[in-house]
């Protein structure tokens, strides 16, 4: 799952040649191709999952990842790791609610 914003678009990777001391060309050496579609994501960009502004995209993914291992089964071998995961979650909880 991919969570933040969308991408700019930047799917060719580029190389510069400078043509004056002042002046830079930028010429794309290379093609990405999604092998499914053919197509690519230059100046369209990649749509995330879940759509959030990038100072807000660790902690939401961050609380989904919590919220997932807390909703898995509690198995002998995993019941400290979901102790850890309700903790952790109830603090970021509390932090953004305060």
């Amino acid at each position: 799952m991919v969570v933040g914003e969308r991408t700019r678009g930047g799917a060719h990777p580029r190389e510069g040649f400078r043509v004056h001391p002042h002046l830079e060309a930028s010429v794309p050496v290379q093609r990405a191709l999604n092998p499914v579609s053919g197509t690519n994501w230059e100046g369209i960009g990649i749509s995330p999952d879940v759509e959030v502004d990038a100072p807000s995209a660790f902690t939401e993914a961050y609380r989904r990842a919590l919220e997932h291992v807390v909703a898995l089964p509690v198995a002998p071998g995993r019941r400290e790791v979901t102790e850890e995961a309700h903790a952790a979650l109830a603090e970021l909880r509390s932090g953004v609610a305060g």
